[in-house]
């Protein structure tokens, strides 16, 4: 039978620490995704700008959130997407311009990927 080197099995003791040693510091420093509970208020009339207030856990900055008609695709319209700023972990303020009356959703993305949908999240008053 062939004997194994002592050094190569060093090598692949150290691999398979070094291995699941990242597995563990990954899961420990991976954000958390973030879970909306509410958005308040609801209803705006169509000449203010929405402010929106987000509640749930694990709401950090450099999220960014997108609105759209419901039932359609965010588009890359800026004047429909807005950083969340945070106030703490468990609350969101979104501000947006004045939208046109509709019943609109919310996408938050975080690096572009989106990662909550929050249906019928508010709607806008024609006035």
């Amino acid at each position: 039978m062939a004997r194994i080197n002592p050094v190569d099995a060093a090598v692949a003791v150290t691999i398979a620490l070094m291995a699941v040693a990242g597995t563990i510091a990954l899961d420990k420093v991976a954000p958390v995704t973030p879970v909306l509970t509410s958005v308040t208020p609801s209803v705006f009339s169509g000449r203010d700008p929405i402010r929106l207030w987000l509640h749930g856990r694990a709401i950090r900055p450099f999220l960014e959130a997108r609105v759209a008609s419901h039932g359609n695709a965010p588009d890359n319209d800026p004047r429909r997407a807005a950083w969340i700023g945070v106030g703490d972990l468990t609350v969101g303020e979104l501000r947006f311009p004045p939208l046109p009356p509709g019943d609109y959703d919310l996408h938050i993305y975080d690096n572009h990927r989106e990662i909550a949908t929050w249906p019928s999240a508010f709607m806008v008053n024609a006035q």
